[in-house]
């Protein structure tokens, strides 16, 4: 199952630089890398479970790629779409933006594509609707966010998660050594320039990069919505450094591919040296997160003779890595 859910993520991948994606193929590639080795997320990484994540953003691409003029195509396209809506709920997020394409292309494969949400998001809405997740109580005091808790909210989960790599967020939301002042002027710093990055997007750039911006900012709202009314989760919850990851992956891809459009030759000198700057940075964000530490020897063949040694009926607690106190218990016969 971790085989076919590492090629569920290669998908999207070859069909983005496929010729149906109108891009030069340059950026396209350093896109493709950098979701293919952005780590930041790992609930999403070789897990079948939240597959569905990576299809929706499958689902993304053939809805914003040029149609294909063969129907052999169509029938490719057609099931990915019916495929991504029965995995997940995200098909019911993603139909808003197959109806303003199909709004503006007004074509048959636009409307067949729809329909085909249409379907999925009707079956994943009564399965949401008839699940018996208890309801719980939510104060308002609880649904109102402070205004350092909004800036760590998308510091932790997009502008800072997609920079700076999850281990190196995680340590400045979580470390007592960072003082509090100091990752709020951080939070600071990079909401205005990721909030920035996205206005700027939404007047300059291609429909495509619009309409990916809107997706992940349903993607954002559908998290909170989540995280308060179905689980009943505190903001210090939603808070937590890759908590409820799937939601971010994508506007976290988004964000990263926007940095990306950033370096073009058309766009001002500034942007594309604060967009080289943030990429740089990630990169470092990247080999941090890929490094694995060595693991710690606790001399296991010296356990064994310990074990060996005892009388019958005798306990023995076996240490094993990875972790320090992790173990495992066998009683000698």
């Amino acid at each position: 199952l971790n085989i076919v859910a590492i090629f569920t993520k290669i998908f999207p991948v070859l069909f983005f630089l496929s010729k149906r994606i109108p891009y030069p193929i340059v950026p396209k590639l350093y896109i493709s890398f950098l979701y293919l080795a952005l780590p930041s997320i790992w609930e999403v990484h070789a897990n079948i479970s939240n597959s569905y994540v990576h299809l929706a953003l499958f689902a993304f691409l053939i809805l914003i790629a040029q149609h294909p003029s063969r129907s052999v195509g169509r029938y490719f396209d057609v099931m990915i779409l019916m495929v991504s809506a029965l995995t997940g709920p995200f098909c019911i997020l993603i139909l808003p933006i197959s109806l303003c394409i199909y709004y503006r292309r007004r074509c048959s494969a636009a409307l067949i594509y729809t329909a085909a949400l249409c379907l999925g998001s009707i079956i994943q809405g009564m399965v949401i609707l008839t699940s018996s997740v208890p309801k719980p109580e939510v104060t308002r005091e609880a649904l109102i966010p402070s205004l350092a808790q909004i800036l760590l909210f998308f510091f932790n989960h997009i502008w800072g998660a997609t920079i700076f790599g999850a281990r190196v967020t995680r340590f400045l939301s979580s470390s007592e050594s960072v003082p509090m002042s100091a990752l709020i002027g951080l939070a600071i710093v990079m909401n205005l320039l990721g909030f920035a990055t996205i206005l700027f997007l939404l007047f300059k750039a291609s429909d495509h990069i619009r309409l990916a911006i809107v997706f992940s900012a349903i993607l954002v709202a559908s998290a909170i919505w989540s995280g308060l009314f179905r689980f009943g989760h505190s903001w210090e919850i939603i808070l937590t450094p890759l908590a409820g990851g799937r939601y971010y992956f994508i506007p976290s891809i988004v964000f990263m591919a926007s940095l990306v459009w950033l370096l073009g030759k058309s766009q001002p000198k500034l942007l594309r040296l604060s967009s080289a700057a943030l990429l740089v940075m990630m990169f470092l964000g990247i080999q941090v997160d890929w490094s694995i530490p060595q693991l710690a020897d606790y001399d296991f063949p010296a356990q064994v003779d310990q074990f060996n040694a005892l009388d019958s009926g005798s306990k023995f607690s076996f240490q094993i890595p990875p972790l320090a106190g992790l173990s495992f218990e066998l009683t000698k016969r």
